[in-house]
């Protein structure tokens, strides 16, 4: 959860490093900062909303129709109204619908198996949101300025408290001053593991994220700049 230190640091008694502009200060260790992400999960549980089903906007998102930004990207209008919260930032939360028992058939070749939905997993329109965004990402690296007009909404970046980040298990390397640097792993849109999550419900965290280890394989992955 929260955004990967750059370095790792085996000592306990020594922050980690933070890097990118979301860096606000040292990390326990190397471990990672989630002190914005418990907030957005109490945020959830004060105004009573399914964590699950809760995306977050920040100031991009605030600005804008999230309710009609939604429905263009998943076909379906949220019934309750988004929420304003302010916190070091002015976070809009917007729950949405829940999608019926039946809306996924088990495969045959698997039909014991929850492939396609879980509780402790994001619903499919958290994929659709982030595939959107992605793509507005890609078209605003297009140095022609045509191509990002006409659109009926810009880049909008959906946030979520409990979006695990992925660290590839690449070779590490040492930094100019000899500190073991991490390699986060990143996934382009058509990659499943672009947006996955692990739920946890506000009422287990009793105010704070426990940590979790997942390991996933993927069929194609980008280093960040760290290594």
């Amino acid at each position: 959860y929260g955004q990967m230190p750059m370095t790792i640091e085996l000592d306990p008694s020594k922050p980690g490093k933070l890097g990118g502009k979301l860096g606000k200060g040292g990390a326990s260790s190397s471990l990672s900062q989630t002190t914005a992400q418990a907030s957005m999960l109490q945020c959830m549980a004060k105004e009573n909303m399914n964590a699950r089903y809760t995306t977050v906007f920040g100031d991009t998102g605030g600005n804008q129709d999230v309710e009609g930004y939604i429905a263009f990207v998943c076909g379906e209008r949220p019934t309750r109204k988004p929420v304003k919260v302010n916190e070091d930032d002015m976070l809009t939360l917007v729950e949405l619908n829940e999608a019926e028992a039946g809306r996924w058939q088990p495969l045959d070749s698997r039909p014991e198996h929850p492939l396609l939905d879980h509780p402790k997993r994001f619903p499919a329109e958290f994929n659709l949101l982030n595939q959107y965004e992605k793509s507005m990402r890609d078209l605003q690296k297009n140095k022609s300025s045509a191509s990002s007009r006409g659109w009926n909404y810009g880049l909008i970046a959906v946030q979520h408290p409990c979006i695990l980040q992925w660290e590839w298990m690449h070779p590490l390397a040492s930094g100019q001053k000899g500190a073991i640097q991490r390699c986060e792993g990143i996934f382009d849109r058509k990659n499943a593991m672009g947006i996955v999550g692990h739920i946890q419900e506000p009422g287990e965290t009793e105010g704070a994220l426990r940590r979790v280890a997942m390991v996933a394989v993927a069929a194609s992955v980008q280093g960040s700049e760290n290594p």
